[in-house]
């Protein structure tokens, strides 16, 4: 099931090395409680990536929503959410996350 039918599901994640780049895709849903306005959400990569990624991220289902990489490592990142508005109730945000970094030579 696709995190973009099924609320239940909270990540999906592809990764692929192919001309000459290691690329993680992937949907993280980032919960957040009544009141809350800001979440912090870690992406991991496993195995590393061969070199700092290029990260590019998007909100997909929410407006007036800030997104920050807050750090960025070879093993993952630290991604700072923060609603213009604490949230009424309980709800989640879904983000895109695309990182990618040239791939090592011989990994291919």
């Amino acid at each position: 099931m696709s995190i973009l039918e099924d609320s239940g599901v909270m990540q999906q994640v592809s990764r692929t090395v192919q001309d000459g780049w290691d690329t993680l895709m992937g949907y993280y849903r980032c919960p957040f409680e009544g009141g809350q306005r800001r979440s912090i959400l870690h992406v991991v990569f496993q195995p590393a990536m061969p070199s700092l990624p290029e990260v590019e991220t998007m909100v997909l289902d929410v407006d007036n929503v800030r997104v920050r990489l807050t750090d960025i490592k070879v093993y993952g990142l630290r991604i700072e959410v923060v609603l213009s508005q604490p949230a009424t109730s309980d709800m989640s945000v879904l983000i895109e996350v695309i990182a990618a970094s040239p791939a090592a030579v011989g990994s291919q």
